[in-house]
């Protein structure tokens, strides 16, 4: 018998901030105060968006960790009605994902204790009666004992989402300017001069209201045949959550208005770009999106930080400017089994194809 106990717990404030730190770090995305973040600015509504955490004791010490969501998927109809039709019909198939996926404390046996959070995950799934259980981003280089283990417990492993990737070996944001292609650089210079011969300028500076954030991070959702996973006031949660310390906004102000926005999430060596909004016309037209992107990178190298992950999709606009993309594997458990390949599918737009950056 295992002499680690299984515990799901609904909260995250149920849960000590240090003891989840001996377990994960304080690390961008895993780390306690972004489960805290992830879990207070999740979205409301029907079907509700829902977060859980899969947890294996040793006596009172906590030794490992699974953070788990389940959300509502994203439909493929243009009319918003449609998609929140099917979304709600199609709500229990939803699978459940993983925002950390099953992780053991350093020194910890994790021979013994990943088989316990796998435990976990089937128990959730039958408490939570969904059909399966899905987790993503797993590279066989920092995951390979848990592969292996989720392998052994009927877990489907196939290619998943391809991600972006920005290593930052520059001094200054004008150094790695002039490490891109001179096409790109000249593009570069001439979207940002086009841009401010207009007025436009970028800031960092925290709006008084968010009302108009929260909509065009929405227009994008929309235009994405998607849904925001954030409440509205997910902006007021990663400042006093996160502080301005790990989190930046990064904003396209136009006649005093913002009309294209950049969440940025980081910690002390690594960033994650992360909701975009966007007014669409003005957007297109000084090719904001890019611009902010841009203004991220500089940001990320004046703190000193060593890598930025870009996230995935637009593969080909972002190895324009230095990212380089890479797979990841994905890992399905599903009853009944044939379930595992529907859950594990992964849409052409979120897969990249090798290129020269990666194979090197």
């Amino acid at each position: 018998m295992s002499a680690y106990r299984l515990r799901l717990i609904r909260h995250i404030d149920e849960i000590d901030p240090a003891q989840w730190n001996a377990v994960t770090g304080d690390t961008l995305q895993k780390g306690y105060r972004w489960q805290k973040y992830k879990q207070y600015a999740q979205a409301g509504g029907w079907p509700s968006a829902w977060t859980m955490f899969i947890t294996a004791w040793s006596d009172s010490q906590l030794a490992g960790v699974a953070s788990a969501y389940r959300y509502p998927l994203p439909g493929p109809f243009d009319a918003s009605w449609l998609r929140r039709l099917a979304q709600i019909v199609l709500a229990p198939s939803n699978p459940i994902n993983f925002l950390v996926p099953p992780t053991v404390a350093p020194g910890a046996e994790a021979a013994t204790i990943y088989p316990v959070l796998i435990q976990g995950i089937q128990r959730l799934m039958r408490q939570r009666l969904a059909p399966g259980a899905r987790i993503v981003f797993l590279e066989q280089a920092h995951h390979g004992t848990l592969l292996s283990q989720l392998a052994q417990h009927n877990f489907f492993i196939t290619e998943g989402i391809w991600e972006n990737d920005l290593l930052l070996t520059w001094p200054t944001f004008e150094a790695y300017t002039l490490s891109l292609k001179s096409s790109h650089r000249n593009s570069l210079r001439k979207q940002q001069k086009k841009a401010q011969g207009d007025g436009i300028t970028i800031t960092t500076e925290l709006p008084q209201e968010t009302a108009d954030i929260y909509a065009l991070f929405d227009k994008v959702a929309q235009k994405n045949r998607s849904a925001l996973l954030y409440n509205p006031q997910f902006l007021v949660h990663a400042q006093t959550i996160l502080g301005q310390d790990h989190f930046k906004l990064l904003r396209a102000i136009h006649k005093g208005k913002t009309v294209a926005c950049l969440m940025m999430y980081h910690d002390q060596t690594t960033a994650q770009l992360a909701a975009v909004g966007l007014d669409y016309d003005l957007s297109l037209t000084f090719n904001l999106y890019r611009i902010l992107i841009y203004a991220a990178i500089e940001s990320c190298i004046e703190m000193g930080l060593q890598r930025v992950k870009g996230g995935m999709s637009r593969y080909d606009i972002k190895r324009r400017i230095g990212f380089v993309s890479r797979p990841t594997q994905t890992a399905v458990y599903a009853w009944p089994s044939p379930l595992k390949k529907v859950y594990s599918f992964t849409p052409d737009s979120l897969r990249d194809t090798p290129d020269d950056d990666y194979l090197a």
